[in-house]
């Protein structure tokens, strides 16, 4: 069941790996996860979140370091997307695997690289989960 989880994601997974390409290093699959569908974890011989911020602080020329981003097969949310992107609507996709980056850098206590989309995706994410929970079209919210 797993493979065949993972074959229907190969397709979720390549997305977030080109939204986010310029920062992790790589996406995998991970059930270690419960109440989140993505996290960030360290390469092999990285540092921690707030060395790297210290180092970067004191050493300008460091670069930043790519983690790897763990997505959660089994959260909701990764489900919703990889069915938003059945039904052709990647650019809706696109903005949300960068939302679920952003909230994964919240959690870790981490910088936003920019505050300001952070702020316009969830008010839009926001905004189109309070429509369709009153209930209300499209058509009617504008």
């Amino acid at each position: 069941v797993e493979e065949e989880q993972e074959a229907a994601l190969d397709e979720l997974r390549s997305r977030f790996r080109k939204v986010l390409q310029d920062h992790v290093s790589e996406v995998k699959l991970s059930r270690r996860m419960v109440d989140s569908a993505v996290s960030l974890v360290l390469p092999p011989g990285g540092l921690p979140p707030h060395l790297e911020r210290l180092m970067r602080a004191t050493q300008p020329g460091v670069p930043a370091q790519k983690r790897i981003l763990e997505v959660n097969p089994d959260h909701a949310v990764v489900k919703n997307l990889q069915r938003l992107l059945d039904t052709d609507r990647g650019e809706q996709v696109d903005e949300w695997i960068q939302l679920l980056h952003d909230q994964a850098l919240v959690a870790e206590g981490s910088p936003l690289e920019d505050p300001a989309a952070f702020s316009r995706r969830l008010t839009a994410l926001l905004t189109t989960a309070s429509r369709d929970a009153a209930g209300v079209t499209a058509d009617e919210a504008e």
